[in-house]
């Protein structure tokens, strides 16, 4: 029996974000502790979180692959389009499962499509060059530092490289998050490290936000 979002989008009722609506982040940093600082979203409006079948998250709408206790919406991330309509959502999460994704592009289009103008993608991806993305046999793709910047159309103009985008995002927000030992090194040794040896940083995490309509230059 097919499962319906317990979300009603409909954009004609969707007219605009009320002034006062925020989502907060507190000193942690991890995209569960960041989903549990998000208020509920407006009438109208969803946020989504996407493949984290261990975990429920107050105010979002959880998809995963299977049905089970977590689950509102049993839908897998890659079977596109999902089952939301266009430019409602205001912030779209996803963890560690961003790294079994077999085609990157194609998901940054669906997070586009289903976001508002603004709208919030938020990501927690084992780092490409640490254990913690080798350990696991179902990662087939590396996260590394610029990766999402090909998905900016002002990133791409401003380095001369031609791309036809079919989404358009800023990103806003990266952090690296080093092993215990790097941790206490100095902010250049650390930045020396993560661009040249081996296990320094074990994960990265990008806020980006959608740009609608997608820029020209």
């Amino acid at each position: 029996m097919a499962v319906e979002s317990p979300v009603k989008v409909v954009k004609s009722k969707a007219k605009s974000l009320p002034a006062d609506y925020i989502y907060r982040r507190g000193a942690e940093h991890t995209a569960l502790d960041f989903a549990k600082e998000v208020i509920s979203p407006p009438p109208g409006y969803f946020n989504l979180n996407l493949a984290d079948g261990s975990t429920r998250l107050d105010h979002f709408i959880n998809m995963n692959p299977v049905s089970g206790p977590n689950t509102d919406i049993p839908h897998p991330v890659e079977k596109y389009p999902w089952p939301f309509e266009d430019g409602a959502c205001l912030i779209v999460t996803i963890g560690a499962t961003l790294a079994q994704l077999a085609n990157l592009d194609a998901f940054m289009n669906e997070c586009w499509r289903v976001l508002v103008n603004t709208g919030k993608l938020h990501i927690m991806a084992p780092y490409y060059s640490s254990q913690t993305y080798w350990r696991n046999w179902r990662n087939i793709m590396p996260v590394a530092d610029e990766t999402f910047h090909y998905y900016s159309a002002e990133w791409l103009a401003a380095q001369g490289i031609e791309k036809e985008l079919s989404c358009d995002f800023d990103l806003k927000r990266r952090t690296f998050y080093y092993h215990d030992y790097w941790e206490l090194r100095g902010d250049v040794a650390k930045e020396f490290a993560r661009q040249h040896y081996f296990n320094v940083v074990s994960a990265m995490e990008i806020d980006l936000v959608a740009v609608k309509p997608i820029r020209r230059f």
